[in-house]
């Protein structure tokens, strides 16, 4: 009796178990959905990272004029104190009492 071969075990049209790039020691194939919702992701994932780039900007640019902002504050802190020593002592306290201090011609 002769040995059976490789064709005649497998049925027509299909492929032999040796021929699969997986039986040869490939990485199975991706499916479509696998590769579609990788895709997705990326592309999820790059939409964030761009949003995220465009809030470091704010964020940086909201800093600078709180800075500004600080400084113009302590300066004009300073301008009023400056403007407080200035004033003589018993003019600020009667500067509450404006209605004793109407011009002659009311």
């Amino acid at each position: 009796m002769k040995p059976a071969s490789k064709s005649a075990a497998t049925p027509a049209g299909a492929i032999p178990p040796a021929a699969t790039p997986e039986a040869a020691g490939a990485p199975p194939r991706k499916s479509a959905a696998r590769v579609s919702a990788r895709s997705v992701a990326d592309a999820r994932l790059h939409e964030v990272e761009v949003k995220l780039s465009f809030v470091d900007d704010l964020v940086d640019s909201l800093n600078r004029t709180v800075y500004r902002q600080q400084q113009q504050i302590d300066q004009l802190a300073q301008a009023l104190s400056a403007v407080r020593r200035q004033l003589p002592s018993g003019a600020a306290a009667g500067a509450g009492d404006l209605r004793e201090d109407l011009p002659p011609h009311y």
